[in-house]
C-alpha cells in the first residue's frame, strides 16, 4: 500500500494517504489536523462512485497490535473511537472529530466492511505540549542545529513523546529534507506563535528543498501548483509576462531553474525573472525588439537608462551593438550595457572638450589597460575602473576602497558593479575595510576548510561573532548574499568595535526584513549609512550588488572614522 505525504493546507498539517489497486476505482482519504485540541479533518471518496455505501473510521489505542484487531472489531477496549458515514451521489465522505486523549493512535478506514488501507498514526498532544515545543523552537531562532535537537528530542511536558510527533511531522521526511542546510536554516528563522506559523514555514522550507532536487521544469511547476504557493513572482514584469504563458511555456521557462540550490523565496523568484528575461530576448527577432525586451523588465535589470541620452546619434548603434552580445543572464546583459555604452559615450565624446569615461585628458579612446587595482592609477579625476559610470551614487566609494586596496576588479579595468556578491566576498572586503584579519583566528564551518582563500577573514568575522552561518554547521561560501545580511553584519562589526546606533530608521517594507536584520536595517539607515532603493524600499531579500556592497561598507567605514 502506498504512504504519500501529499500537502499542507491552509494552517494545518495535511496528510493524504491512497492505496493502490488494480485497475481504476481505489479509495482515497486525506487528513488535516492542527495538533492539540484542534478538529481532525477527513475526506474522501469511495472506490466506488455512488451513494449510501458504509464507510467505517476506527481510531486505534496507542500501543494496540492491529492483527488482534478487525473490521468491525470485538475489541471494544482496543477502540477509542468509532465512526461511520455514508457516501454521497459521487461516492464523497466527510468526518470530523475532536479527540480529548493524548498519544500516538492509528487511524484506518474501511469502505463497505473492507479494510482499504494500512494504519496510520496521529499524534494527539495537550494544548501545553505543543506550546512548549513551539516556544522551545522560537528561542532556538538563528541557530539550526539547536533547533534541530530540539524537534528530534523528548517534549520537557509529556516525557516518551517526540516533539517531531507534537508538531505534526512526519520523521522520514524530515530526517530526508534537513539534508539541505538550507532547510533548517529556513526553519529556525522565525519565531512560532501557533502551530499555524509553524507549519507554513515548514511547508515554505521544504518547498525550497523540493525545488531544489527537481529535475526539470516540468516537476518544478507541479510544485508549485500543487497547493497554494507561498511564492509568487508578481511584483515584476517578468512575473506577469511569466503568468501569460501557457503552461507548457511555464514548463519551458522553469527547465532553466532545474539543477540549482535555492535557499530562500528571493532565489526562486530572481531564477524565474531571469529565465523569462533571457528568453523574452531571445525570441525577439529584431535589435529593437531585443532592446525593447531590455527596457521592459528593467524592473529587475536595474539599469541607468537614463544616461543613453549621452549617446546622441549613436543611440541606434548603441541597441544593435548590445543586441549582438551575450545576453543569456541578467549578469551578463547587465555587463553587456555598461560595455556598450561606455564605447558609444566614448565615440560621441571624441573631440569635445569633455573627455568621456575611460579616456585620458588628451581623448584618446577607451582601453582596457587598468589591471586590476593600482593606486597609483586611482587618483584625481582618473579610475581604475572603466565600468563604474553606471553607478554614480557608488563611483566614490569603489575609487576610494580600491585606492586602499580592499576591493579589485574582476579583468582588466572591470569592476562589474551590477554582479551579484558571496557571502565569502563580502566578509573579506568588510573584514579588510576595517583591518580585522587575524590569521590565528579559527573557523569550524564545515565548507570553510584551512585552505579556502577566505579563511582568514571568515574566521576572524567569526571570531568577533559578526558571521553565524546558514545552518548545518555551514557558512555558504558560495551563496549570493542579500541586503539585510549585509546589514546585519555591517552592524554587528560596528557593534564590535564599539560604536552605537540609533535604532530609530523605518522603510515601507520593514514587515518583509527578517527580525534578525531588524534592528540593523533601523540603525544604519538612523545613521545615514544606508537608505533603500527608492520611494522608502530597503528590498531586503534581494542579492546586493558589488556596487551596493561596496557602497555601504565605504559609508560603515566614515560613520566609524576609519
Amino acid at each position: 500500500m502506498k504512504h504519500m505525504f501529499k500537502r499542507i493546507l491552509g494552517g494545518v498539517l495535511a496528510f493524504a494517504f491512497g492505496c493502490s489497486a488494480a485497475g481504476a476505482g481505489a479509495l482515497e482519504w486525506s487528513l488535516s489536523y492542527g495538533g492539540c485540541s484542534s478538529d481532525i479533518t477527513i475526506d474522501g471518496t469511495s472506490a466506488v462512485a455512488k451513494s449510501g455505501r458504509s464507510i467505517t473510521l476506527q481510531i486505534i489505542k496507542e500501543g494496540t497490535d492491529l492483527n488482534d484487531i478487525a473490521i468491525p472489531s470485538s475489541a471494544e477496549e482496543a477502540i477509542l473511537y468509532t465512526r461511520k458515514a455514508f457516501t454521497d451521489a459521487d461516492g464523497n465522505f466527510s468526518f470530523k472529530l475532536n479527540l480529548s486523549q493524548t498519544g500516538i493512535h492509528k487511524i484506518r478506514i474501511s469502505d463497505n466492511g473492507e479494510t482499504v488501507d494500512a494504519a496510520k498514526t496521529i499524534c494527539v498532544s495537550t494544548d501545553a505540549a505543543l506550546a512548549d515545543a513551539l516556544s522551545d523552537l522560537s528561542a532556538a531562532k538563528g541557530n539550526p542545529t539547536l533547533a534541530d535537537l530540539i524537534i528530534s528530542s523528548d517534549s520537557s511536558i509529556t516525557p516518551g513523546t517526540k516533539v517531531y510527533d507534537i508538531l505534526q511531522i512526519n520523521k522520514a521526511e524530515y530526517d530526508s529534507l534537513k539534508a539541505d542546510s538550507a532547510f533548517l536554516a529556513n526553519l529556525s528563522s522565525k519565531v512560532y506563535a501557533d502551530f499555524d506559523s509553524f507549519n507554513k514555514q515548514y511547508k515554505l522550507s521544504k518547498l525550497l528543498v523540493d525545488i531544489s532536487n527537481a529535475a526539470n521544469g516540468e516537476a518544478i511547476y507541479n510544485l508549485l501548483n500543487s497547493d497554494p504557493s507561498p511564492i509568487s513572482f508578481d511584483g515584476k514584469n517578468a512575473g506577469v509576462v511569466f503568468e501569460e504563458y501557457a503552461d507548457t511555456e511555464k514548463k519551458s521557462a522553469l527547465n532553466s531553474l532545474a539543477g540549482k540550490h535555492y535557499g530562500s523565496v528571493s532565489d526562486v523568484q530572481s531564477a524565474l525573472w531571469e529565465a523569462v528575461i533571457v528568453k523574452e530576448i531571445a525570441s525577439a527577432d529584431t535589435y529593437q525588439t531585443k532592446y525593447d525586451a531590455i527596457s521592459s523588465n528593467n524592473d529587475c535589470l536595474s539599469l541607468d537608462t537614463s544616461k543613453l541620452s549621452n549617446l546622441g546619434t549613436y543611440i541606434e548603434s548603441f541597441k544593435d551593438e548590445l543586441s549582438k552580445k551575450d545576453l543569456s543572464s541578467v549578469a551578463k546583459i547587465r555587463t553587456a550595457y555598461d560595455e556598450v555604452y561606455l564605447k558609444y559615450y566614448n565615440l560621441n565624446q571624441q573631440g569635445g572638450s569633455k573627455p568621456g569615461p575611460g579616456t585620458s585628458s588628451t581623448g584618446s579612446s577607451y582601453s582596457s589597460s587598468f589591471v586590476g587595482v593600482d593606486t597609483g592609477l586611482v587618483s584625481g579625476s582618473q579610475s581604475a575602473f572603466n565600468d563604474i559610470y553606471s553607478v554614480p551614487w557608488a563611483t566614490e566609494a569603489i575609487e576610494s576602497l580600491a585606492a586602499k586596496g580592499v576591493i579589485s576588479g574582476k579583468a582588466d579595468g572591470i569592476f562589474a558593479p551590477l554582479d551579484n556578491v558571496t557571502r565569502a566576498e563580502f566578509v573579506k572586503i568588510l573584514v579588510g575595510a576595517f583591518g580585522l584579519e587575524n590569521s590565528s583566528a579559527n573557523a569550524s564551518f564545515v565548507d570553510v576548510p584551512a585552505s579556502h582563500w577566505a579563511y582568514s577573514f571568515i574566521a576572524s568575522a567569526s571570531s568577533k561573532g559578526i558571521v553565524n552561518g546558514v545552518g548545518a554547521g555551514t557558512f555558504g561560501t558560495n551563496m549570493n548574499i542579500t541586503r539585510q545580511d549585509i546589514v546585519a553584519l555591517c552592524y554587528r562589526l560596528a557593534q564590535s568595535q564599539g560604536v552605537s546606533f540609533t535604532p530609530s530608521g523605518t522603510f515601507a517594507d520593514e514587515a518583509q526584513i527578517a527580525d534578525y536584520a531588524k534592528e540593523a536595517a533601523a540603525s544604519l539607515k538612523a545613521a545615514g549609512i544606508i537608505s533603500g532603493k527608492g520611494n522608502d524600499v530597503f528590498d531586503p531579500t534581494a542579492f546586493a550588488t558589488r556596487a551596493e556592497a561596496t557602497k555601504i561598507i565605504y559609508q560603515l567605514m566614515l560613520y566609524c572614522g576609519k
